[in-house]
C-alpha cells in the first residue's frame, strides 16, 4: 500500500501544468504477476524530469523479498552513481521515444507462466501513445496499451530483461481562436440609440478635439479599425435615421 501511495504521488506530479510541449508527460505503471504474487514498475516521462537520476521521480529498488516466493523487477542504472544501482521507479525527460529495459528475478520454479500488463488506474496515457514491449529472450512481444505479454519466470537464481519503448505523437499546435469583435453600436452617451449627438461626439475625437476613451472606440468605431474617425461619425448618423 505504502508503494502505490507513493506511485499515486509520483504520478500526480506529472499532472502539474507546465508550459506547452510536442509531446506529453506519461506515466505507465507495467504489473508483472504469476503464481498468486506480483510486482511492478513504474515508467513515464516529464517535462521536470531528467534521464539522469531524480530524487523526485525515481525509486530505488528494495531488492528482492524476504517472502518465501517473490518476483523482483527493477531497471538497472549504475550509471547514475546512486545509493543503489536497481530502480522500481524511472522517469525521464519528454521524448518522441523512449526505451526502458526491465529486468525480472523471481523466486518461482523455471518456466512458471508470468503476464506483464498496466496496472489498472494507475497510468497517464497520451492519445496516441504506443507502449510496447518485448521479450529479449524470445523475441516475443505485445502493445501495452490494450494486451498484455505472456513469458516464461527464470530459474530461482537466473534473470529475464524485457525492453518497453514509448512512442509518441507529436500534439498538432492549436490555432489560438479568433478574437471577438464586438459590433459598435455607435451609442457614445449611453441612452440607448445612436443619434446625432453620438456622432459629433465622435467627430470631435476624430478631430482631436476631445480625447479619445476607450469606451467611445468601444461604441464608436463602427468600421473596427481600431480607431475613431469621419467615417465612423457618418456611419453612426446613417444609422440614427434608420439607413443602416
Amino acid at each position: 500500500m505504502k508503494r502505490t501511495i507513493q506511485n499515486i504521488a509520483i504520478i500526480a506530479t506529472l499532472l502539474l501544468p507546465v508550459a506547452a510541449f510536442a509531446f506529453e508527460p506519461m506515466a505507465a505503471t507495467i504489473k508483472i504477476s504469476g503464481a498468486g504474487i506480483y510486482d511492478y514498475i513504474l515508467i513515464g516521462e516529464s517535462p521536470r524530469a531528467t534521464d539522469g537520476f531524480d530524487n523526485a521521480y525515481d525509486t530505488m529498488s528494495p531488492g528482492d523479498s524476504l517472502n518465501t516466493n517473490y518476483i523482483s523487477s527493477y531497471i538497472s542504472h549504475p550509471e547514475w552513481g546512486a545509493i543503489k544501482s536497481n530502480f522500481r521507479g524511472d522517469i525521464r525527460s519528454i521524448a518522441e521515444k523512449q526505451e526502458w529495459t526491465i529486468t525480472i528475478a523471481s523466486s518461482l520454479p523455471a518456466g512458471t507462466p508470468l503476464n506483464v500488463e498496466l496496472q489498472t488506474g494507475l497510468n497517464i496515457l497520451p492519445q496516441g501513445l504506443q507502449l510496447t514491449i518485448k521479450d529479449i529472450g524470445n523475441t516475443t512481444s505485445a502493445n501495452l496499451i490494450n494486451g498484455r505479454l505472456s513469458i516464461a519466470s527464470p530459474a530461482p537464481g537466473a534473470t529475464t530483461q524485457l525492453i518497453i519503448t514509448a512512442q509518441q505523437q507529436a500534439t498538432p499546435p492549436i490555432d489560438p481562436p479568433p478574437p471577438v469583435v464586438t459590433k459598435a453600436d455607435g451609442d457614445l452617451d449611453g441612452d440607448g440609440q445612436a443619434t446625432i449627438a453620438d456622432a459629433i461626439k465622435v467627430l470631435r475625437m476624430a478631430l482631436n478635439l476631445d480625447l479619445t476613451t476607450t469606451a467611445a472606440k468601444t461604441h464608436g468605431d463602427m468600421d473596427n479599425d481600431g480607431s475613431l474617425t469621419v467615417r465612423d461619425a457618418l456611419q453612426i448618423i446613417r444609422k440614427s435615421v434608420g439607413l443602416i
